[in-house]
């Protein structure tokens, strides 16, 4: 999930994971979220995407490591607005 996590996505997301290993569909999932949450609570895109995810083993919310990204790379034209050569 990006950005901020609510609350209640611990919660979301262990009852979409039970929901789906209890054999539901997304829809039937999504449209049981937005009775007890309403529908700004979670996205029926996220219900398929963290389907998709149990389905395939995690079992967990935390997002994987990503590699670090540098913020810059130096190469002539770079060099050259921070350098007078």
């Amino acid at each position: 999930m990006v950005g901020k996590r609510s609350p209640e996505s611990v919660k979301i997301w262990a009852y979409i994971q039970v929901r789906c290993k209890n054999g539901l569909c997304a829809k039937d999932i999504y449209h049981e979220l937005c009775d007890a949450y309403g529908k700004s609570e979670v996205s029926y895109a996220t219900i398929t995407r963290w389907m998709k995810k149990f389905k395939s083993g995690k079992t967990t919310i935390e997002d994987e490591p990503r590699p670090v990204r540098l913020r810059s790379v130096v190469t002539d034209k770079t060099l050259k607005r921070f350098v007078k050569l």
